[in-house]
């Protein structure tokens, strides 16, 4: 649901896959050179967090509230280590929801 001030509330987490933490609303997508930038810090962060704990190697950090929804590129709070598989669903789903978002402005 995209609220009145342009922020978005979660309100059908169907599919959405269990065992992985959801994000607390309101969201808000986070574009452009704003995204570019937010996110080249969150992979910066992530390849840090993979060389300082070896024992996530293979595993994916994916940011429980997505950077492109306004959450933290560098707190760990806001990653958890994924399979690939599991990161991939993730991303599946965090898509649909901006395809969804988009389509509602």
């Amino acid at each position: 649901q995209v609220n009145s001030d342009g922020t978005i509330t979660v309100t059908d987490w169907k599919d959405y896959p269990e065992g992985v933490p959801k994000p607390e609303s309101p969201l808000r997508l986070v574009e452009g050179e704003e995204y570019a930038a937010a996110r080249n810090v969150a992979d910066t962060a992530n390849k840090r967090i993979h060389i300082n704990n070896p024992q996530l190697k293979g595993l994916h950090l994916h940011e429980i509230q997505p950077v492109k929804f306004g959450g933290s590129p560098t707190d760990p709070a806001n990653k958890i280590p994924l399979s690939p598989t599991d990161h991939y669903r993730m991303n599946t789903w965090w898509g649909i929801f901006q395809t969804a978002v988009e389509s509602a402005r």
